[in-house]
């Protein structure tokens, strides 16, 4: 096993410090600048670069309910969290971020910032951003019949994946289902909503101008 130095690990603290830093500076501009003005364009140019999202996204829900159809529960459950990440990271917070920061490695790093601590200062600015460019709220925002927030419920199945990913801890067929609803209220409730207020839609499995 590859091993490294003190120096070079304290370098890594150094630079996710830094890029800490860097993002709460830059989104703090955004908050100022006005919404408007930052993200209709880079909201579009974002998603019209990466348009064969919806076509991950089905491959890898296809992978969760194949394996929930065959009551493999935990290997289910746990790629139906890997949809909720993609959705997150690469529809909700990286186009909120696109055009802000030098390069993907601060993107990243954000991203990964608020999944582990959403009541950040970080993950607070975001969501303000997210919730009047894209007229959505985490905050707030619940599900038909569920009394938690979305949010609230991403959190708990996270916390459930890193249980059977790292403690070997099982989970029924019900918790797997569980997780693949949110994974599709995402994709298909709250992703087509999102693109509709930046003047997208998906056609034919692509994202394209409306």
């Amino acid at each position: 096993m590859e091993e490294w130095s003190q120096e070079e690990l304290n370098g890594w603290v150094y630079d996710e410090a830094m890029a800490s830093d860097y993002a709460q500076e830059h989104i703090a501009e955004i908050k100022s600048e006005g919404v408007d003005e930052f993200q209709q364009e880079r909201l579009q140019e974002y998603y019209l670069n990466n348009k064969n999202l919806p076509q991950l996204i089905d491959q890898h829900l296809n992978k969760a309910k194949k394996l929930i159809d065959a009551n493999f529960s935990e290997a289910g459950f746990v790629f139906s969290f890997v949809v909720v990440e993609i959705i997150l990271k690469s529809i909700f917070l990286k186009p909120m971020l696109h055009g802000s920061f030098m390069d993907q490695y601060i993107a990243d790093l954000v991203v990964e910032e608020i999944l582990q601590a959403r009541d950040s200062l970080i993950g607070k600015m975001l969501f303000h951003v997210l919730k009047c460019s894209a007229d959505f709220d985490f905050t707030t925002y619940k599900r038909s019949s569920v009394k938690i927030t979305l949010w609230r419920e991403i959190t708990n199945v996270r916390k459930q994946r890193n249980g059977i990913i790292h403690r070997d801890e099982a989970v029924d067929l019900d918790k797997a289902k569980y997780a693949y609803g949110i994974a599709v209220h995402l994709n298909k409730i709250i992703f087509p909503k999102l693109l509709d207020n930046v003047g997208l839609k998906i056609v034919a499995k692509e994202i394209s101008l409306k």
